[in-house]
C-alpha cells in the first residue's frame, strides 16, 4: 500500500499498472485499500493461465491511448 500510495503521488498514471498478488486470503484491510483504488488483484493460490490474462489486462489497459 505504501509503494501504490507513493506512485500515486508522483507518477499518478503508472498506479493504471498495478497488480496486487496476496496469499493472506485478501484481508479486510487489503481487500478494502485494494476496492478503494480500483487495482487488479490476483489471490493465492492462482493458475498461470489466470496470472497471464491479468497481465494481459493490464498492459491493455496501460496502453497509450486505450
Amino acid at each position: 500500500q505504501d509503494l501504490y500510495r507513493w506512485v500515486e503521488l508522483n507518477q499518478p498514471a503508472a498506479t493504471r499498472g498495478f497488480v496486487f498478488v496476496t496469499g493472506d486470503t485478501a484481508g479486510e484491510l487489503n481487500r478494502d485499500f485494494i476496492d478503494e483504488v480500483g487495482a487488479r488483484c490476483l489471490l493465492k493460490p492462482f493458475s498461470m493461465e489466470e496470472y497471464v490474462r491479468t497481465l494481459r489486462e493490464t498492459f491493455h489497459d496501460v496502453r497509450p491511448g486505450s
